[in-house]
């Protein structure tokens, strides 16, 4: 086989290509790498087949025959189409077109088709020689044609149903393999059928190739998931034959635990025997496309997506290959994936398959090449978070280039790459570089680049060789970001390369779109390019902090080896910021500064990040972290006292002491704290505390108390907040006071208790009450009044010139019903701590909270208040677990804004079986989903939601239930006590009734007989005259739960 390791799409361009009525002037190529498809087609389930060329005969081809995962919002699609490559260049992918599709007569929409098979079959002509005919069973999803089989003698097509019913071309006859049907021809030429879902069947076939044949027994293969043993067979049946050995391949469902993961049905399996009917050994897993690998800390970790896969094995060119799919962007974007595998038989007979490993590289078993682009979409490590989104080519089938990032890459997230061949060796004076096309998404951070594992510890072997830095004020748009790695210079063969982000942003660092390795001077020293200001106080390319904070601050530098990362610090207003020589800021006053970062290596790169200091925190030991000293408690009664430590400080999560005036609490009682000489007249004072009474100690404490925090002088000057409270949880006291005129600082207090502690005898009646982490912050003085616009439309962003000040200012609407309070909130900017708005009267009042007062007036954008209210919903059918035999599902949704779509999804286990959907049309704010869905038997959930125009999604409601289709046995008794006569003709019959889903009635001649709904039941002694029985032919009809019915017809002598 030929080394291949070109990365690039090409087209190919040669002789149209007539197939099923559609002519290609032009056929898209693509590359044997995973996926080897290009990354915009979507073909799960394929079953891979080695046929002769039709265009080009005495040569031979690799075909691809599965599924089109075209429907986007559901498994498949409506078409079948066809890649191919030749079997000594498997890296000259072709597009060979669409080889099937169908619309019924009359019908609106063509049928869906799931996974699909091909058999080749030698058949003799009336010369007596032979032609090779193809038989492709589409699996066609809809009602009455599910056993479609379509003949070409082509492997490309056209294909022609052979077994329609009648004329009207609208059901199917024969038909007999079900779900995810599989044949295989063997070497005598026999022809043998596979297919289940859960329930593994395989039998010989008749000549024309989609009928059982007759008198033959269907054989169940092997154990499925849902009964003991270790085969756990789940879908997808293929058989291929090693030597003289026969290969069952098919999804098996892994048992929670299995290999240290949960229960998963994206593994392929084997088994094997000595006939194509077996019976089997298990043989072992082929491929989990969860590509399950071993973790930081040495546990077992998934590092795909996964959802299922279905595939098979072949041998090409000497070598064994195993094809199966992986998920992308969910279950409705799969891709062709293949991985060699070393197949042998040993000599006591046992075949023997090693387990593939999920890579990048996939039929090009040297190693990609690092000197070619490759996509970032062929990871094949995706973890933390990062996400291949689908892509889709907007003029398929014509070739694209198009290939998928690896988007939503945070802190810790890695992608990873296996594995690139690293036998270049760059020239004297030369090192290795790697470069990293991004988008960046406007934070700091970095990527290390990894090789051979992501981690460099005692369970991983990895080893870093470069870091390549994104800075918050890259421009937003994709560009070329290069490391040197001299580390790789020495490295030949294969290795996998891991890129593993850092961020302490919380955010995607950058989507990655391609990478691409190359060579650069070596030995020189480099300076500085980039700067950017890090640390746990830096948000949005700004810090806050409050007066006497303080926050530790760091540098991002780009690039990561260059000479000296040593930097100078700065600040603007020392007064306000001050920063030391190792980037130690402290907040010395409320006001702005910034700080700056200088290279000192020459280069002259900086960076500046601007600083907001807030008020000054009046209450030093708010969390009461050591002693509670200066607080007090007031006392009405001598009894009343204070415990330091009462172990609900863990209640909140302080990791202080909480305030206890304990053990009995009466009216007036309450914590206070001196403010002498740190408040004064007319000044704002934000304040926040945390506080909790519980019922069992307060039994004559009523459902609720009051709590209320008041500044207070000694004259009875206050300003006082207040909240209610339940028992048994903390509560916020949150509020501004603003206090009076003519308010004495020298003696100020603040006091926190039940009621008003400044009137006693309002106060709530507790024994005893805990306070924790009190705050006191001083507010900017209130500033001019506003400059006021008028507000026209509901939703529309208006400008509002607002005063910083607790007052707020009054906005008047021009038309009061075009506003509700629901449609307008605030838009703060400037110095603003928050702006709140309200509306009455065809006035809107804006209320501004304003954290610095040297400002006359500050900027308000009125917007329209954003939609955060999820839709309702409700299951109107079914209402039951069932069982049914079919499930009639209604979903009745509403929503205050408009409703998008209504969806009911049909899961079995993990596994999604049925996709159901409404688009409400016109954003109606009621809506109804009714859907009928077909089932195989089996135990089913419905989970339900809708979504609203504004895209909230309801809480995912589920119901469990039954599909039961079989109808149920009906057998006549034998013993002369119970049955005389035989063949249908009787004196006396008894009859044994049995149904899996439980026996719910029977009726003899149309009279009726309930029964116990068991899954056993007798209808005994039936003579003329008895339960409508007469003498003559009678009738005798057994219904199970769900509906299904057995009808038997008898004669009474």
């Amino acid at each position: 086989m030929k080394t291949h390791l070109r990365r690039t799409l090409a087209v190919l361009l040669g002789a149209a290509l007539m197939t099923t009525g559609t002519v290609l002037a032009v056929a898209p190529a693509a590359q044997a790498a995973n996926p080897y498809l290009p990354e915009w087609e979507h073909i799960p389930d394929g079953e891979p087949h080695v046929f002769e060329d039709p265009d080009n005969p005495g040569h031979e081809r690799l075909y691809i025959y599965g599924s089109h995962d075209i429907n986007k919002t559901s498994y498949c699609g409506t078409d079948l189409v066809l890649w191919s490559a030749p079997v000594d260049d498997l890296n000259d992918w072709r597009y060979e077109g669409k080889i099937f599709e169908y619309t019924a007569p009359g019908a609106s929409t063509a049928d869906t088709f799931y996974a699909p098979d091909i058999a080749a079959v030698d058949e003799k002509q009336a010369d007596g020689s032979t032609k090779k005919a193809y038989y492709l069973y589409p699996q066609d999803t809809a009602s009455g044609r599910g056993g479609m089989v379509a003949k070409s003698y082509s492997p490309k097509g056209p294909f022609t149903v052979i077994n329609w019913k009648d004329d009207t071309k609208t059901q199917t006859t024969g038909g007999d393999l079900g779900f995810d049907p599989a044949v295989f021809i063997d070497d005598d030429g026999k022809a043998y059928g596979y297919w289940g879902f859960q329930q593994s069947n395989g039998a010989e076939m008749q000549s024309n190739m989609y009928q059982i044949k007759q008198d033959t027994k269907i054989t169940d293969m092997v154990s499925n998931n849902n009964q003991d043993g270790i085969f756990r067979f789940f879908e997808a049946s293929s058989l291929r034959k090693v030597g003289d050995k026969y290969v069952f391949i098919y999804s098996r469902v892994t048992a929670d635990g299995e290999g240290g993961l949960g229960a998963s049905n994206a593994t392929l399996a084997y088994a094997y025997g000595d006939t194509p009917l077996g019976p089997w050994t298990y043989g072992g897993t082929l491929v989990d496309a969860r590509a399950p690998e071993t973790g930081e800390n040495g546990q077992a970790i998934t590092t795909m997506a996964s959802n299922n896969t279905h595939g098979s094995i072949i041998k090409i060119d000497g070598q064994w290959y195993v094809f199966y799919h992986r998920a992308v962007s969910g279950a409705y974007a799969r891709q062709a994936m293949a991985e060699p595998i070393d197949v042998k038989v040993t000599a006591d007979g046992a075949v023997k398959i090693t387990q593939a490993e999920v890579t990048s590289e996939g039929l090009e078993t040297h190693g990609l090449d690092p000197y070619a682009t490759t996509s970032a979409g062929i990871a094949s490590w995706v973890t933390g978070g990062s996400q291949i989104p689908r892509i889709d080519n907007p003029d398929y089938p014509e070739a694209s280039d198009a290939t998928a990032p690896v988007t939503n890459n945070t802190d810790g997230s890695i992608v990873g790459y296996k594995y690139f061949n690293l036998d270049g060796k760059p020239a004297d004076g030369k090192t290795t570089q790697l470069s990293l096309n991004l988008t960046p998404q406007g934070v700091d951070g970095t990527i290390d680049i990894m090789v051979d594992r992501p981690w460099d510890n005692e369970h991983n072997a990895g080893a870093k060789v470069g870091s390549i830095s994104v800075l918050a004020s890259d421009p937003r748009e994709a560009a070329d970001y290069t490391a040197r790695v001299p580390k790789l210079d020495a490295l030949d063969g294969k290795h996998a390369i891991y890129l593993v982000f850092h961020s302490s942003s919380g955010k995607s660092v950058a989507d990655l779109h391609s990478l691409k390795f190359g060579f650069t001077d070596a030995g020189a020293a480099t300076k500085v390019e980039g700067l950017s200001i890090t640390g746990a106080s830096v948000n949005g390319g700004k810090a806050e902090l409050t007066q006497g904070q303080t926050a530790d601050l760091g540098v991002n530098v780009r690039p990561w080896d260059a000479a000296d990362t040593s930097v100078t610090w700065s600040s603007s207003n020392p007064k306000v910021v001050s920063v030391t020589s190792d980037g130690t800021a402290t907040a010395e006053h409320s006001g702005t500064a910034t700080i700056t970062a200088t290279a000192v290596d020459g280069s002259g790169v900086s960076a500046s990040l601007p600083f907001q200091v807030g008020g000054s925190e009046l209450i030093a030991n708010g969390t009461f972290d050591s002693t509670l000293d200066p607080w007090t408690v007031t006392k009405t009664k001598s009894d009343s006292t204070v415990v330091a430590n009462t172990g609900y400080s863990t209640v909140y999560g302080s990791s202080g002491r909480s305030l206890n005036p304990k053990s009995r609490t009466y009216d007036g009682d309450a914590a206070q704290y001196p403010l002498t000489g740190l408040v004064g007249a007319g000044s704002s004072y934000q304040l926040t505390a945390h506080v909790l009474f519980k019922a069992a100690d307060n039994p004559s404490a009523g459902s609720t108390a009051t709590f209320s925090g008041v500044v207070r002088d000694g004259s009875g000057h206050a300003a006082a907040v207040s909240v209610e409270a339940s028992p048994g949880g903390w509560v916020d006291l949150v509020g501004d006071v603003k206090l009076p005129a003519g308010f004495d600082a020298s003696t100020a207090v603040l006091r926190i208790g039940t009621g008003d502690p400044a009137a006693p005898e309002a106060a709530t009646k507790v024994s005893s009450f805990f306070v924790d982490s009190v705050s006191l912050k001083e507010r900017p003085a209130a500033s001019s009044d506003a400059s006021l616009k008028t507000l026209t439309v509901a939703g529309q962003k208006v400008d509002v010139d607002a005063a910083a000040s607790d007052d707020g200012a009054s906005l008047a609407v021009a038309d009061p019903a075009a506003v509700t309070p629901a449609d307008v909130t605030a838009d703060p900017t400037d110095d603003l701590a928050a702006a709140h708005v309200s509306v009455a009267d065809g006035t809107v009042t804006v209320t501004v909270d304003a954290q610095d007062g040297t400002s006359a007036g500050y900027r308000v954008h009125l917007v329209e208040k954003a939609d955060t209210t999820r839709p309702e919903v409700s299951l109107v059918s079914p209402t039951t677990a069932g069982p049914f035999q079919k499930l009639q599902i209604q979903v009745d949704a509403t929503d205050d804004r408009g409703l998008a779509r209504i969806v009911a999804n049909v899961y079995r286990g993990s596994t999604l079986v049925k996709s159901t959907q409404t688009k409400v049309a016109g954003g109606a704010t009621s809506g109804t989903h009714q859907a009928t869905v077909s089932l195989p038997d089996g135990t089913y959930t419905i989970r339900y939601n809708a979504q609203d125009t504004s895209g909230n999604i309801s809480k995912t409601s589920t119901r469990q239930v039954t599909v039961d289709t079989t109808a149920p046995t009906v057998a006549v008794k034998t013993g002369a006590g119970e049955t005389v006569g035989a063949d249908g003709v009787y004196s006396k019959v008894s009859f044994k009734l049995y149904d899996a889903g439980k026996i719910d009635k029977v009726t003899l001649n149309g009279v009726e007989k309930n029964l116990t709904d068991n899954a056993w039941s007798d209808v005994n002694y039936v003579t003329p005259g008895v339960f409508g029985a007469t003498k003559g032919e009678n009738t005798l009809v057994a219904y199970d739960v769900a509906g299904n019915t057995t009808t038997v017809t008898f004669t009474l002598s």
